[in-house]
């Protein structure tokens, strides 16, 4: 996990520095500014691979200069296909002698890298630079605009404007309030940016959600027994998310993993333990966090014990829980009401594996509702076909809502977030399966049907975590007394002040409904303003296909 941060222009950018030591969360063991045509590039260090200061970025071959926040696992067999020279052991270290061997040619070079990146390429010859993002946007990128001579009204419009920069950042506020305006870098596009104009000249997408189906993962076909095609469907299932855990194994510092005793982080703590068993490593720690008497605890800890992790539990009170708020909208930068509710456990939790252990990189089960279209809502979904849109919808935004909060709340510790389910390869195999497989049907199929029944009679887990039901977030770390969603409204309604919902009214953009709303957008804007709402969150996150939903907790739905 690291930042990255660039500035492109006329002048050199004021206070570069303090701007990049923003993201010492993302970096906290080194941080570098280098001078590179037209502008520069910075870049804030936690390293995982290459661990020897020949891993320090930027790095340079010939006229490109680059910094990559991300982790390329296919490094090793791209250097042996492409004859390309490492010396200092980071991954990254290739992609500038790649991205020449390949000609420069953007959508079979993105293509061919299977990782996790935000980067940026900057050509000397071309005087440009080149921005990537991976396909789900496991890795942040932003981009700012910043107009050094605004047009005053006396100018009138078509008025000069003056010198404009361009800047980068893995997060916005390494670009707020400097910048005018921002908007995130689209996951699984690339684009390229003139240097001496500072303006976009081409943006393309060399990756798009998966949605065609392979009859040979199926139960349709007339010729082969429903019995033989979902045993080989299974089989391709438990391969392929055994394949991308194994392949984020790639690291030189020791590893935790995120379990609340769901099927998810169960399955991915399960299969990094077998991973570390078999290349007799020390076990791997295991964390999980909720009140007392919280059922994710109890789950996670039977879970460690038949995995043989080494467990802590992570016991907080909800006065714990209210008292991170404002730091965890500070360093996830949304005020996005379920994604907020959700952040806290994570960035409390991972707080404690900083200050409990010297671990640098976190395995979670995080993205796998998305890919296996798993919320509880789903049970609702009309069609196969509104299903498999859905699903596609929520892989398109999902860098909006939980990869922002799995990356921020992890990496504002210091720390690295690995999260499997969103392997590319892992997607498209799920994304090819039977829809009749993957939707969940009341009192047929539950959530997640066919991949708890891929890993059914492995021992990886207990039955009784393989099968648990799907629970809502604040179930999950809740005591019995009052759920998390309950605690945050009733909390925030006791914090806002009078006449909140007349100022509210004065917003033009996703007006804030409630006290809890309302008070999560103040804090908000505290740190970084207006001029980032838009970037930050398009819209809220809601369930669909529930008549009246007026909350986004799964336990306000008639379905839970």
């Amino acid at each position: 996990m690291c930042g990255i941060w660039a500035a492109f222009g006329d002048k050199p950018c004021h206070d570069a520095q303090c701007w990049l030591k923003k993201m010492n969360g993302r970096g906290p063991e080194e941080s570098v500014l280098k001078q590179v045509t037209g502008g520069l590039l910075g870049f804030a260090r936690l390293a995982i691979n290459g661990l020897n200061h020949g891993g320090m970025q930027p790095m340079e071959h010939g006229n490109l200069h680059w910094v990559c926040n991300g982790e390329i696992y296919n490094w090793k067999e791209l250097s042996t296909r492409y004859n390309l020279v490492n010396r200092s052991g980071s991954d990254c270290e290739i992609l500038g002698s790649l991205w020449d061997q390949m000609g420069k040619n953007g959508i079979p070079y993105f293509r061919a890298l299977d990782g996790v990146f935000a980067m940026l390429i900057v050509d000397a010859a071309s005087n440009t630079v080149v921005a990537a993002r991976d396909p789900y946007g496991v890795r942040p990128l932003y981009v700012g605009h910043k107009r050094t001579n605004p047009v005053s009204d006396a100018q009138g419009a078509g008025a000069e404007t003056g010198n404009e920069y361009l800047m980068f950042s893995s997060e916005t506020k390494g670009l707020l309030p400097f910048c005018d305006e921002i908007e995130p870098f689209p996951p699984g596009c690339y684009a390229v940016y003139d240097l001496k104009q500072r303006k976009r000249i081409t943006l393309e997408a060399y990756h798009t959600v998966p949605w065609v189906k392979v009859p040979f993962f199926g139960p349709n076909s007339t010729d082969t027994p429903e019995g033989v095609a979902l045993e080989r469907t299974c089989a391709a299932v438990s391969h392929a998310l055994e394949a991308a855990v194994r392949k984020r194994m790639m690291m030189e510092r020791p590893v935790a993993a995120l379990l609340s005793g769901g099927v998810d982080s169960s399955l991915i703590a399960a299969l990094v333990q077998k991973q570390l068993v078999a290349a007799k490593l020390p076990p791997l720690k295991t964390f999980s966090i909720g009140f007392e008497g919280s059922s994710d605890l109890a789950y996670a800890r039977q879970v460690a014990s038949f995995i043989g992790s080494d467990h802590y539990d992570v016991v907080m009170t909800p006065d714990d829980f209210w008292r991170a708020v404002p730091d965890v909208i500070r360093d996830i930068e949304s005020y996005d009401i379920t994604t907020v509710r959700a952040s806290v456990g994570n960035w409390l939790v991972s707080r404690e594996i900083r200050r409990r252990t010297e671990c640098k990189v976190v395995f979670n089960g995080d993205g796998s509702d998305e890919v296996n279209g798993s919320y509880l809502y789903f049970y609702n979904s009309p069609s196969d076909e509104a299903f498999e849109s859905e699903v596609e919808r929520l892989l398109r935004d999902i860098h909006f809502f939980d990869v922002l909060r799995s990356d921020r709340s992890i990496s504002s510790h210091g720390l690295e977030a690995r999260t499997p389910f969103l392997d590319k390869q892992f997607v498209a195999l799920m994304r090819s399966l039977a829809t009749q497989w993957r939707r969940p049907i009341k009192g047929e199929r539950c959530e997640k049907w066919i991949l708890r029944k891929a890993f059914e009679g492995s021992r990886l887990l207990p039955d009784s975590v393989l099968w648990r039901r799907k629970e809502a977030f604040s179930d999950g770390v809740s005591g019995a007394a009052k759920s998390w969603y309950q605690e945050c409204k009733e909390r925030a309604a006791a914090m806002v002040p009078e006449g909140w919902a007349e100022q509210a009214a004065s917003m033009d953009h996703l007006r804030p409904g409630t006290a809890e709303a309302w008070y999560y957008r103040s804090i908000y804007r505290e740190h970084y303003g207006s001029a980032g709402e838009r970037a930050a969150v398009p819209y809220h996150w809601m369930p669909r296909w529930i008549e009246g939903a007026t909350d986004p907790s799964a336990r306000t739905l008639s379905i839970y």
